[in-house]
């Protein structure tokens, strides 16, 4: 994870460039920042921004699903943007759309919770 930027409304984590399963420090690194932000984030909504990430596997996912359980359980959400061709492809497969709202730029993101859209 390279940085988490809080804002009044959400608290937007911008990822690092590869989460590969393999990498076990690397997630168990992000994993536990994002759960601390899960926890802790007031208001608990978070924005996931994924541009500069290139790689993900499996293991990512079930750290997203995890991270969104903690926030359903505080009355959060997360949504994610900026989501790169390959990790695309890795997010079709795992069929996220019914568990959380998808953005393709942070832009547009930012853009719909200002209008008061649901993260």
């Amino acid at each position: 994870m390279t940085d988490v930027i809080r804002q009044p409304d959400l608290t937007i984590i911008e990822f690092d460039e590869n989460y590969d399963s393999l990498e076990t420090a690397a997630l168990e690194e992000m994993a536990g920042a994002l759960f601390g932000e899960a926890t802790h984030a007031d208001p608990p909504q978070l924005l996931l921004d994924l541009s500069n990430t290139t790689f993900i596997g499996s293991t990512f996912i079930r750290v997203l699903l995890e991270t969104r359980k903690r926030l359903n359980a505080r009355g959060g959400s997360m949504a994610i943007c900026g989501v790169r061709e390959f990790c695309e492809e890795v997010f079709r497969a795992a069929k996220p759309d019914a568990i959380w709202t998808t953005y393709p730029s942070r832009r547009e993101a930012l853009e719909a919770v200002t209008s008061r859209a649901v993260l």
